[in-house]
């Protein structure tokens, strides 16, 4: 297993920018995949938040509850979570 270091004061990136480019310089050995989740208590992903992750160059997915246009958007409430994800994650890498 690799470990990575993003090159910052703190470790890790501080914005969607910093992480675009953190996951550019990685030498993946196998399919990056993202699953970005938010507390739905305090409040769901902004639009711009979510239109700037569909120019990442890999798998993506928030967890919301309001689906995106062009994204695999999942919700809390299905009481297939893990499942949906997986069958999901399964299709999309075989298809890469």
């Amino acid at each position: 297993m690799k470990k990575h270091h993003f090159p910052s004061t703190e470790g890790t990136p501080r914005s969607l920018t910093e992480l675009k480019i953190y996951c550019q310089l990685l030498d993946w050995d196998k399919h990056p995949v993202l699953i970005f989740y938010k507390d739905a208590i305090l409040q769901s992903f902004s639009q711009t938040f979510l239109d700037a992750l569909t120019r990442f160059d890999t798998t993506i997915c928030p967890i919301a509850d309001s689906p995106h246009s062009t994204m695999p958007t999942f919700s809390l409430q299905n009481l297939h979570l893990i499942q949906s994800i997986m069958t999901w994650l399964q299709r999309t890498i075989l298809e890469t």
